[in-house]
């Protein structure tokens, strides 16, 4: 039987590996931090692949991720946490280490193996959320492929997110780490 969400969660985690941290993420963040501070809840984002990178899949290493999330959420910055969470290539180890991590009541996220993972921890029910549904808008993938092409990726990523892929030139780092395709 699916875990039921709560009506008022208190402990959400957030998952992602934000390659590149792009404006869909950063909705999601701040409508579900809005949502926490009603009910005195708190947000754990979760970058995941931490222990990937200059690859294909995940071009940026964990300290860049970090400070991509660090320079669009500065606001609210003291109302979220934000953990590593390493691959370990193996669902039960995976799911041990997310659960070591705290006490989460609920989670958010599109990756279906994230959500079968999650889906076994009992008592942690998945939330919907609207922004990740419409995922046609932006995607990491196409801002990774605009990136490499040298095109503006201004309407997808927080104005600081991009002066810092300028400043790190993120174009290489994505064409060589094959990420473009």
């Amino acid at each position: 039987m699916k875990p039921t969400p709560p009506a008022s969660p208190k402990k959400v985690i957030f998952i992602g590996r934000f390659q590149p941290f792009h404006k869909g993420h950063e909705a999601v963040i701040r409508d579900i931090v809005g949502q926490l501070e009603k009910t005195g809840g708190k947000l754990t984002v979760g970058i995941g692949s931490a222990n990937e990178s200059r690859n294909e899949r995940n071009p940026f290493t964990l300290a860049e991720r970090k400070v991509m999330l660090e320079l669009a959420l500065s606001d609210i910055l003291h109302k979220i946490d934000i953990i590593a969470i390493n691959d370990k290539y193996d669902d039960a180890k995976w799911t041990a280490q997310v659960k070591s991590l705290g006490d989460f009541d609920a989670f958010v996220s599109t990756n279906k193996n994230v959500k079968r993972c999650l889906g076994k921890i009992g008592g942690l029910a998945k939330l919907e959320h609207p922004a990740l549904l419409n995922r046609a808008e932006v995607q990491a993938k196409h801002v990774r492929q605009k990136k490499a092409q040298g095109e503006d990726i201004t309407d997808f990523v927080h104005p600081k997110v991009a002066a810092y892929l300028d400043e790190i030139n993120a174009e290489r780092i994505i064409r060589e780490s094959g990420a473009s395709g």
